[in-house]
């Protein structure tokens, strides 16, 4: 797990804004987090294996809004190309 490329990087987090990046084909890659709801991720995931973009996982929620210096959890964050 490389969640040291979320820091000081350009990223998107949120179900809705990595939806919208990943549609506007500007994701690189997606970070998911393995205690998000996986009904939410459903769409994402879809999305990024039609696209070819790789997808990693964060031990958790919490673990990956750190990553992206938000004070709540994040159940995916994309890292914008």
């Amino acid at each position: 797990m490389k969640l040291e490329e979320l820091r000081n990087a350009n990223v998107r987090s949120g179900i809705k804004q990595c939806t919208k990046a990943l549609e506007a084909d500007l994701v690189k890659k997606v970070f998911i987090a393995r205690d998000a709801d996986a009904s939410l991720l459903k769409n994402i995931l879809l999305l990024a294996d039609q696209k070819g973009i790789p997808v990693e996982e964060a031990n958790s929620m919490k673990e990956l809004g750190q990553a992206v210096s938000i004070e709540v959890g994040s159940a995916v964050c994309v890292l914008l190309s």
